[in-house]
């Protein structure tokens, strides 16, 4: 028997607290990916009714994205 529906559905994006809290504001707008590797195509992603697996992708990406700006500087302030 499937489980029970309301009709709605939650989604939860991968983002910082400051950003979120500007787009409830309105103050910001989501900006659509449009990578090669977004294999639904261009657009902006939600994890439906998953909020750990949320958590867990915005964790793993803020650790990329970290190393990617360290060595950036560490390349800029070698002068390379």
């Amino acid at each position: 028997m499937p489980g029970f529906q309301t009709g709605y559905v939650i989604g939860f994006h991968s983002c910082d607290k400051e950003v979120g809290l500007r787009l409830l504001n309105g103050t910001d707008e989501l900006l659509p990916s449009d990578n090669p590797w977004d294999w639904l195509g261009p657009g902006s992603y939600f994890w439906e009714q998953d909020a750990e697996r949320a958590l867990q992708y915005a964790t793993e990406t803020a650790a990329v994205n970290k190393k990617i700006k360290l060595r950036l500087k560490s390349h800029l302030l070698l002068g390379q």
